[in-house]
């Protein structure tokens, strides 16, 4: 299930890609990217290497579980029985915290019966074992399907925007395991973008957290989040998102004020009561300091 981006920055995440709730089943927070290419990153992997591998580490009851649906899937008898086992796989993997097996069959899904929406959350699985594998193969051959996964949810729903967003940002975490993809790609691919939808709220968001989190420049970035305050008809997320953006950006910009400011936008528009808590939280500590 997808987290707001909020939730995902407190506890340090960086990108933020769209998911499905049947794949997921429970709120899986993203954990620190890992380190530079090592020479792990020249074993060639593929879909049916991965799971061979992650079976290795399951126990007797896992393995058991697995079995009731393999016999399952043999028993179907048409195509959305068989669909609808693939992603009982992927929730399966997915909730043994392996999203780069959980993609495999989430992609499964997407190749018997292809939609923009199949093809989304299969490069949302693989996206997320990017995030969470600390191999850099994986990582890798994670990242390129993800890729791979946003390009086709592009080709059957070409006006979607947000696919190519997924896209950009995936280009961005392959450079960082793949040396041939350089590093500016998918902030060109962004850039690109926003040139053609300058309003676009996921746009402003991911070019902002680049400005934050890959060259440091808070100005820009705070500038980016100030011009998305400037919207029509933002909602209440989105407000929130962007004000606790600002309070992380003038922290590092020592403008003590403004970060207060946002502490208190962001607690005025937080409807759910545990977010409104983690921020007052976040502000006393903020101005003890």
């Amino acid at each position: 299930m997808q987290l707001n981006k909020f939730q995902y920055l407190l506890i340090g995440a960086a990108f933020l890609l769209l998911a499905a709730l049947y794949f997921f089943p429970t709120r899986v927070p993203k954990t620190k990217k890992g380190q530079e290419t090592s020479s792990q990153d020249t074993i060639a992997l593929n879909g049916e290497a991965i799971l061979l591998e992650a079976r290795k580490s399951l126990d007797s009851n896992q393995l058991k579980q697995l079995s009731a649906l393999e016999a399952r899937k043999a028993q179907a008898t048409n195509i959305k029985e068989e669909m609808e086992t693939y992603k009982e796989f992927s929730k399966v993997w997915n909730g043994w915290n392996n999203f780069a097996a959980g993609g495999f069959y989430a992609q499964k899904v997407a190749e018997l019966l292809p939609s923009g929406e199949a093809w989304s959350i299969a490069g949302t699985t693989y996206g997320i074992a990017f995030q969470k594998d600390q191999n850099p193969a994986v990582k890798k051959f994670a990242a390129q399907t993800s890729i791979k996964c946003f390009e086709e949810a592009a080709k059957i729903e070409p006006d979607s925007v947000r696919h190519r967003i997924n896209e950009a940002v995936m280009y961005i975490d392959l450079s960082e395991v793949d040396r041939s993809i350089p590093p500016m790609m998918g902030a060109q691919k962004l850039l690109a973008l926003d040139k053609d939808f300058p309003q676009n709220i996921e746009i402003n968001f991911a070019l902002a957290r680049l400005s934050m989190q890959r060259s440091g420049d808070f100005n820009k970035a705070s500038k980016r989040l100030e011009t998305i305050l400037s919207f029509p008809n933002l909602s209440k997320t989105d407000k929130l998102d962007t004000h606790y953006l600002l309070t992380e950006c003038y922290k590092q910009l020592n403008q003590k004020d403004k970060v207060l400011i946002h502490f208190d936008e962001a607690i005025a528009v937080a409807d759910d009561k545990g977010v409104r808590s983690q921020l007052q939280r976040a502000k006393a500590a903020y101005e003890q300091k």
